[in-house]
C-alpha cells in the first residue's frame, strides 16, 4: 500500500484507518509513503509516528511538485503480493479493508487474477464522475472473470489504481519507467500491466472514500486535469508507444478494453489542447495525430475511429456542444487531486 502526497492532513489523520484494524490485519500490510518536495516535515513526522508502532514504513521524497518515478520505485521495492496506491485526500474504511485483506489470503483468489476491483464512495454524491459503478460491469461479485465475460466498458468504468488493487508481480513486469514529475502516474501504471492480466475480480466492498475538500480548512478539492496539457501529451506518447495492441494483445476483449483505456487518455489530451482555441495547440494536436499514425497505423485507426476524429470536423454550435460533453466525459475518467 502506498500513500501518495498526503497534503494538509496530519500523519494520524492519513493513517487513521490502521488504528481500527486487528493485529493480524496490520501484519498483512506493508506501507510506503510518497511526498512531494514540500513534504519533508510530513515524512519526518511519519517516521516518528511509525517508530512507536509495530509497522514499518518505507518513504520516498519527490524532487518535484508532482510525483512520478517514485511510484515506480515503490512498486519495484514492494514485497507484498498486491499493490494499492492511495491518494493523499483519500482514505480507507477499516471494516471493509479487513474483509478485503481476508479475501486476499492465499487460496481465495486464483493465481490468474491480476486486478481486484472495489467500490469508491464519494463524500459528495452529486459529483457523479467520482463514483465508480463497477456493478454495471460485473453481474456478480466475488468471482474471477475472463476478459470475454465482462460487459462493455465506458470511460467511467475503467480499472485504475484509484479503484483497484494490482498484483505486484505484474506491475514489476511492466516495461516502462515512469518519468519524473508527472501527476498521471496512477494512470500509466494502471495501463502497463494489462497485457499480463488474465482475469479480473470484483470485491463488492465500499472500501475507499474521498475526504471532503473543505476539511481542515484546506479548501483543496479536485484539480482540473485539462490544464495539464504538457503532462497529458507526454503520457499520451508514452502509453501509445509502449505496446502494439494488434500484435501484443491476442485476446480480442482484452485488446478492446485497452483501446478504450488508451482512447480515454488520448481524447482527454486532445480536448485539453482544443479548449485553448489557439493555433499553437491545434498544431500540437495535429502533430500528435501524425506521430501516432507513423508509430502504428493500425492502432491509430483503432483509436481515432472511436469518436476522436469528430473533434477535428465539428464547428460552430455543434463543436461547442461536443466540447462540453467531451470534457465532462474526460473528467469522469481522469481527475487530479492536489
Amino acid at each position: 500500500m502506498t500513500i501518495n502526497n498526503p497534503g494538509a492532513r496530519t500523519v494520524a489523520e492519513s493513517f487513521s484507518f490502521l488504528d481500527e484494524l486487528s493485529e493480524s490485519d496490520r501484519a498483512g500490510l506493508e506501507l510506503s509513503l510518497i511526498c512531494n518536495c514540500d513534504g519533508g516535515d510530513f515524512i519526518q513526522s511519519a517516521r516518528e509516528y511509525f517508530s512507536k508502532s509495530d509497522l514499518a514504513l518505507r518513504t520516498y521524497q519527490s524532487k518535484f511538485k508532482a510525483i512520478g518515478s517514485e511510484v515506480h520505485s515503490s512498486i519495484r521495492e514492494a514485497e507484498g503480493e498486491w499493490y494499492m496506491l492511495l491518494s493523499g485526500d483519500d482514505s480507507l474504511k477499516a471494516q471493509p479493508l479487513s474483509k478485503l485483506l481476508q479475501l486476499l489470503q492465499p487460496g481465495h483468489i486464483g493465481a490468474g487474477v491480476g486486478i481486484v476491483a472495489y467500490n469508491v464512495i464519494e463524500d459528495e454524491p452529486e459529483v457523479e464522475w467520482q463514483t465508480m459503478p463497477l456493478q454495471k460491469v460485473f453481474y456478480q461479485p466475488f468471482i474471477a472473470y475472463d476478459w470475454s465475460e465482462l460487459k462493455r466498458f465506458s470511460r467511467s468504468r475503467l480499472f485504475t489504481m484509484n479503484n483497484s488493487l494490482f498484483r505486484s508481480s505484474l506491475l514489476k513486469k511492466s516495461p516502462l519507467r515512469m518519468p519524473e514529475g508527472s501527476d498521471l502516474a496512477e494512470y500509466v501504471y494502471s495501463y502497463l500491466p494489462l497485457p499480463y492480466v488474465k482475469q479480473v475480480y470484483y470485491a463488492d466492498y465500499d472500501l475507499r472514500y474521498t475526504v471532503n475538500p473543505g476539511e481542515n480548512g484546506t479548501g483543496g478539492g479536485t484539480e482540473d486535469i485539462t490544464s495539464k496539457e504538457d503532462d497529458l501529451l507526454r503520457i499520451t506518447r508514452i502509453l501509445y508507444d509502449v505496446y502494439r495492441l494488434e500484435e501484443d494483445v491476442r485476446d480480442k476483449s482484452q485488446r478492446e478494453y485497452m483501446y478504450t483505456y488508451l482512447t480515454a487518455i488520448v481524447s482527454t489530451c486532445g480536448l485539453s489542447l482544443m479548449m485553448n482555441e489557439n493555433e499553437k495547440d491545434y498544431d500540437r494536436l495535429e502533430k500528435l495525430w501524425g506521430w501516432m499514425k507513423r508509430v502504428d497505423r493500425a492502432m491509430y485507426r483503432g483509436v481515432r475511429s472511436k469518436v476522436l476524429f469528430i473533434m477535428n470536423h465539428m464547428s460552430g454550435d455543434r463543436w461547442s456542444i461536443l466540447r462540453r460533453q467531451g470534457i465532462k466525459l474526460s473528467k469522469r475518467f481522469l481527475s487530479l487531486k492536489p
